[in-house]
């Protein structure tokens, strides 16, 4: 019974420590076979599209005889460019998420509106063009697994459990608005290449985004017994509103309520935290957390909660039983009475307020000059 108790406060498909989680990085063959298609469908030209020139010429030389397949109709349709960008990048992001859950589409049956890309795949013999490339996908693929096998780790000292896959799907030529699934004992973070060859400045800004995705399950799952203790400190989110109303106005995902403000805050706040862990440079993962800092504006104060939690922690001690203490400091850090000079005290120096006056006024006002004349005493 005690057994049956602890197992159902975590989700399901967790690891405990001595199962030893796997960690698979891929540039995932169905998101590829979706953005070879994609090329098509736009001719190798559209702000999604992000593979190298000659990648696209490929893609362009190979597929040439399929260029009008069902596949790259029904792409062109349910993507069409007539659709605002928010649209189409949404439907991207809901697409890569059924593709990744699923074996290499020729193999499945029951695929439903996916069946022209299965039928495309067979009769182009895509895997062909796929691992003609693998040494390019291969070459990315190592930069980055390094760094990642602290993930698990930390999110058992952190939350008490783990999933028991953690998998990495991206795709090489198709910008995928980076997002997270998880299903049974699997947990995905979902993407895109972010840079070819060895740009590591850029290959660490993409780590830290995956440690992000791969840590909102586990946030969710935190609120959701936790958020009580910190609801009456929405006057975080608040004061944010009132500094930067269209910016938190059209982005109801991350703003639309305390809550998501929060998941959001902690998610990136304990990204950054393993980031440094992991062995990436302290000066990157500083400058990431001041541009973050614009809008999670308490950032760095979680930063150092979990320092202290690290310190003070008993054994087998995880943020769920820390939740109290750090609703005690939220509220310390700022009160109602003092949150508008934390929030300039935190927030870095920036353009975001004068862009945000600028879109509410409606006008700007720009003084320049032709020439400048100096006199001499």
């Amino acid at each position: 019974m005690i057994i049956l108790i602890v197992v159902g406060t975590f989700p399901e498909g967790y690891s405990q420590t001595e199962n030893k989680a796997s960690i698979i990085v891929e540039i995932n063959p169905n998101l590829e076979l979706f953005a070879a298609v994609y090329i098509l469908a736009f001719n190798g030209s559209d702000s999604f599209i992000i593979a190298p020139e000659d990648y696209v010429n490929d893609v362009l030389t190979y597929f040439a005889p399929y260029k009008e397949h069902e596949a790259v109709e029904y792409i062109r349709k349910i993507l069409d460019k007539s659709y605002p960008y928010y649209h189409r990048d949404s439907v991207i992001m809901d697409l890569s998420t059924r593709l990744v859950a699923l074996d290499y589409l020729p193999n499945e049956t029951n695929l439903g509106d996916l069946k022209p890309l299965a039928e495309f795949a067979k009769e182009s013999n895509f895997m062909e063009f796929y691992k003609a490339h693998e040494k390019e996908y291969y070459s990315y693929v190592l930069n980055i697994t390094q760094y990642l096998k602290i993930l698990p780790k930390m999110h058992e000292k952190f939350f008490g459990y783990t999933y028991h896959e953690y998998r990495v799907e991206l795709s090489y030529s198709l910008r995928i608005h980076p997002h997270s699934k998880f299903q049974e004992e699997k947990i995905y973070s979902i993407g895109y290449v972010y840079s070819r060859g060895y740009n590591k400045d850029v290959i660490f800004r993409e780590l830290i985004t995956i440690f992000h995705e791969f840590t909102h399950p586990f946030v969710n799952a935190f609120l959701g017994k936790t958020y009580g203790l910190f609801e009456d400190k929405n006057y975080y989110l608040h004061e944010l509103k009132n500094r930067l109303p269209t910016l938190t106005a059209h982005d109801p995902e991350h703003f639309g309520s305390f809550e998501r403000y929060l998941n959001e805050l902690l998610t990136e706040s304990i990204a950054e935290y393993i980031a440094l862990k992991s062995g990436i440079p302290q000066d990157l993962v500083t400058f990431r957390t001041l541009q973050m800092a614009t809008v999670l504006y308490p950032i760095q104060d979680f930063l150092g909660e979990y320092e202290i939690f690290e310190k003070i922690r008993k054994e087998n001690e995880t943020l769920f039983e820390h939740a109290p203490t750090m609703a005690e400091h939220m509220g310390k850090w700022a009160t109602p009475e003092n949150i508008s000079k934390y929030f300039k005290m935190k927030t870095p120096i920036t353009v975001v307020e004068a862009e945000e006056r600028i879109y509410y006024v409606g006008r700007v006002i720009i003084v320049y000059g032709t020439r400048i004349r100096i006199r001499v005493e």
